[in-house]
């Protein structure tokens, strides 16, 4: 029974993807949001802000699964982001990667606007299962010339963290700034998120920030009704 008392986890599942987007979509967390987007995306120069533009929880949320919970942000240079949990396998996966950074890119501008004024799109998905054959936990695709490489456009860039990999990229590259946040993600306990915190300043401040979410009646409520 005590080891069950220590190991039972009290806070909320970053993996539930509504306790992501209540986490990383809160301007009380921005820091956050802009630590995990600087270990996933290593920019020459380190983002300094960022903008969230979907804080809120859409309504469909509180009804019902399957509402979609991203978080989308601008960077300082015009770059979007659109970051996303996903806990559970469906099907055509890469299609719906696709048809979201499609969505975004094609929202900055109207009919008849310069298509000069379009800026980058990233997607990020961070995938609680394997999703393809690699042993690669950080994927990155861009439209490439299949001869030389070269890139057709900075414009497309996607993202996968596929989570059950963590273990392999540590094994590679031990000192990877993404595995931190991996490590948060995979935790199955208070201890080990101690432990992560204890270690960095950034996983201190997740740790914290999930503490005071998981506090919040009306976040354990929403986590409740849309987890399993």
């Amino acid at each position: 029974m005590l080891k069950d008392a220590l190991t039972m986890r009290q806070t909320l599942d970053p993996k539930l993807d509504v306790v992501f987007k209540l986490l990383f979509a809160d301007e009380r967390n921005k820091a956050l949001l802009i630590s995990l987007l600087n270990a996933v995306l290593r920019p020459p120069s380190p983002i300094l802000d960022l903008v969230v533009l979907n804080p809120e929880l859409p309504k469909e949320a509180t009804d019902e699964r399957g509402a979609v919970l991203d978080v989308r942000a601008r960077l300082a240079d015009g770059t979007q982001i659109d970051l996303e949990l996903q806990a559970r396998h469906h099907p055509g996966l890469r299609e719906r990667e696709l048809f979201y950074w499609a969505r975004m890119y094609t929202s900055q501008i109207g009919r008849g606007e310069n298509y000069l004024e379009l800026e980058p799109t990233i997607c990020i998905f961070i995938l609680n299962f394997s999703e393809s054959d690699s042993p690669r936990f950080h994927s990155i695709f861009r439209v490439l010339e299949i001869h030389d490489h070269r890139q057709f456009s900075r414009d497309l860039e996607i993202h996968t963290l596929e989570l059950p990999k963590l273990e392999e990229e540590a094994a590679h590259d031990p000192d990877s700034p993404v595995l931190k946040w991996g490590r948060f993600f995979r935790a199955t306990t208070d201890e080990e998120l101690e432990e992560l915190a204890m270690a960095d300043p950034d996983m201190n401040a997740a740790k914290r920030a999930l503490d005071r979410l998981s506090a919040d009646p009306k976040a354990q409520q929403l986590s409740r009704r849309t987890g399993n």
